[in-house]
């Protein structure tokens, strides 16, 4: 097998034959995009804006869980891109996601704050064990 004989995807036994007959990376990929034409996108996989299938292992994360200080911006924001992709693109959700990014900076000097007490929390009782024993 080639270079090309692992495939990272979900269903890759459907493409077996591509990898056993070192196909190149391109004719992979347009293989991919063609079988997938007329499929319904998935969780994971959008239709972009110019036509091909994006199906990314890594998805952006998601502005949900621990987030829920941002909860009401973030719902402004999504409802913002919903009014579609020229909203966007002129700049018409530019200040809201300012707000998000904004919240989300102070949530995570919080959580940086607390890390870095209780960090220094067990350094401070470390150094006192260590102490104790004669170290």
């Amino acid at each position: 097998m080639g270079k090309h004989s692992v495939v990272h995807r979900r269903d890759d036994t459907s493409r077996t034959f591509l990898r056993q007959a070192g196909t190149s990376h391109f004719a992979f990929v347009l293989y991919f995009i063609l079988r997938q034409e007329n499929a319904s996108p998935s969780a994971h996989e959008e239709r972009s804006w110019y036509g091909v299938l994006r199906d990314s292992p890594f998805p952006a994360p998601r502005l949900t869980g621990r987030d829920a200080a941002c909860e009401d911006i973030i719902a402004v924001l999504e409802e913002c891109h919903a009014k579609g992709f020229m909203h966007k693109a002129i700049g018409g959700c530019n200040g809201v996601k300012d707000k998000v990014n904004q919240c989300l900076r102070e949530e995570r000097a919080k959580i940086q704050a607390e890390n870095r007490a209780t960090a220094k929390a067990k350094r401070d009782r470390i150094k006192a064990e260590q102490k104790d024993l004669g170290l």
